[in-house]
C-alpha cells in the first residue's frame, strides 16, 4: 500500500482550536444518516447540515465483510463509515472502490487500510495516476479557504443563543469541520492497490456466495476514471459523481464540471450507464434516486449544453460570450449585486463547463476529428 503525508498543512492548521459550545459536544459527531436499500446494501447520506456534501454505500458480503463504496473526504469520515461497515458487514472490509480521483472520493482511504492490511482498494488506472498529479495538491490549496470558513462560522455563531433557530445545525456543521481540520494536520492518503486497466464497456466481476458485484467503466465524465458499482441482482447502481438530481441548475445535475473528464462525452457516457438493468441509483451527492427518470433528464441536458457550447463555436462567438449566457436556476431568487457563495460556485462551473468544453470541439476541428458518438455497450 502506498502512502502520502501531507505534512506541510500544519502550519496551515494552526489557530482554529478554538471550542465549541458546550451543546455541539454532548454526543458524537454523526455525518451520515443510514438506510438499507436492499438486503445487505446500506446507503449513507451526508445530512443536510454537515460541514461537507457526499454520500457513501456499503454492501455486505455472505461470507463475512464488506465492499466500501466511496470513503469520503477525511479520516474521521472515513472512521465513521469503517465503524458501520463492521456493524453490518460483521467482519473486516475487504473491498473499498474509489469512483472517481476527488477527495471526497477517497479521503477517508486510510482509516481502512490501517483497520485491514489486506483490504483492496480499487480504483481506474486513469484515477490512480491522477492522485498524486491532482487531488493531493488540492487538499493543500482548499485548506486556507477552509480555515477561513471555519472562522466566519465561529464567529456567525459567537452572536446567537443556544435557543436560536439554526443554532443546532450550525454547531454541527463547526464540529465536522473543525474535526477537518484536525485531520488535515496529519493527514496521509492510501492510494488505490488494485488499478483496473478496463475500456469502455468492460467490468471487474466480484462473486461471494450469492453476491455479484460488478465494476464497470463507460468512459470519460466527471472524470477519467469513473466506475459504477452494480448489483444486478438487486438492481442497485452505484454511480458515484457521474449524474444526480434536487440542484436548481441543470447542468450540475447532468454530470458536468467540466473539470477532471469530458463535457463532450459525459452525455455519451450516461446513455451507456443507463444501458445497465437498474431500479435505484445511489449517487454521490443526492438522495437515493429511483428510476431512470433523472438520468434521462441528465442525457438531455447535456446533450443540450454541449449543443449550446458546439453552436457558439461555429457561429465565431468567443468563450467569454458564451460565459454570459449561464442557464438560470430552477425556483432560485434572481442574482443580487453582491453573489451568494453559492451562486459564485455555480458561475465557477459553468466558466469551467463552457471552457473546457469550448476547447475540446476546438481541439477537435484543428485535428480534424468527429464529435464523440455513442459508446460501446457493456458487455
Amino acid at each position: 500500500m502506498q502512502w502520502f503525508k501531507v505534512p506541510t498543512l500544519v502550519a496551515l492548521c494552526l489557530g482554529l482550536s478554538a471550542s465549541l459550545p458546550s451543546a455541539a459536544l454532548t454526543q458524537p459527531y454523526r455525518h451520515f444518516d443510514w438506510q438499507e436499500v436492499a438486503p445487505g446494501v446500506w446507503f449513507g447520506l451526508a445530512r443536510s447540515d454537515d460541514f461537507q456534501a457526499g454520500n457513501v454505500a456499503i454492501i455486505t458480503l455472505p461470507s463475512g465483510g464488506s465492499m466500501v463504496v466511496d470513503t469520503q473526504d477525511a479520516d474521521f469520515l472515513g472512521r465513521e463509515i469503517l465503524d458501520k461497515a463492521k456493524e453490518v458487514g460483521h467482519g473486516a472490509v475487504r473491498y473499498v472502490v474509489d469512483t472517481d480521483l476527488h477527495q471526497d472520493i477517497a479521503g477517508g482511504n486510510a482509516a481502512f487500510v490501517r483497520d485491514n492490511p489486506k483490504v483492496q482498494v480499487i480504483a481506474h488506472r486513469n484515477t490512480c495516476a491522477e492522485y498524486p498529479q491532482k487531488t493531493i495538491p488540492r487538499m493543500h490549496d482548499r485548506l486556507p479557504g477552509l480555515k477561513q470558513r471555519l472562522s466566519e462560522l465561529q464567529a456567525t455563531r459567537a452572536q446567537m443563543t443556544e435557543s436560536d433557530q439554526g443554532a443546532a445545525a450550525l454547531d454541527h456543521r463547526i464540529e465536522g469541520l473543525k474535526l477537518y481540520v484536525q485531520d488535515a494536520k496529519n493527514f496521509q492518503w492510501a492510494m488505490p492497490n488494485v488499478c483496473l486497466d478496463l475500456k469502455p464497456g468492460q467490468k471487474k466481476v466480484i462473486t461471494d456466495g450469492d453476491r455479484r458485484v460488478e465494476i464497470h467503466y463507460f468512459g470519460r465524465a466527471h472524470t477519467t476514471g469513473d466506475l459504477v458499482v452494480f448489483l444486478p441482482k438487486e438492481k442497485v447502481a452505484m454511480v458515484g459523481d457521474l449524474w444526480g438530481q434536487g440542484s436548481s441548475y441543470e447542468f450540475l445535475n447532468a454530470g458536468l464540471d467540466g473539470r477532471d473528464g469530458s463535457v463532450l462525452e459525459t452525455p455519451l457516457t450516461l446513455e451507456a450507464v443507463r444501458q445497465l438493468d437498474f431500479d435505484t441509483a445511489l449517487t454521490g451527492h443526492s438522495p437515493i434516486v429511483h428510476g431512470k427518470g433523472s438520468l434521462d433528464d441528465a442525457i438531455s441536458n447535456g446533450k443540450q449544453v454541449v449543443a449550446q457550447i458546439k453552436g457558439a463555436y461555429d457561429r465565431g462567438e468567443t468563450v467569454t460570450e458564451l460565459l454570459q449566457k449561464m442557464p438560470l436556476a430552477k425556483n432560485t431568487p434572481a442574482a443580487t449585486d453582491t453573489p451568494t457563495p453559492t451562486q459564485t460556485f455555480f458561475a465557477d462551473v459553468w466558466r469551467t463547463v463552457v471552457i473546457n468544453g469550448y476547447e475540446e470541439i476546438q481541439f477537435r476541428d484543428q485535428l480534424g476529428m468527429a464529435l464523440p458518438s455513442a459508446k460501446i455497450a457493456h458487455n
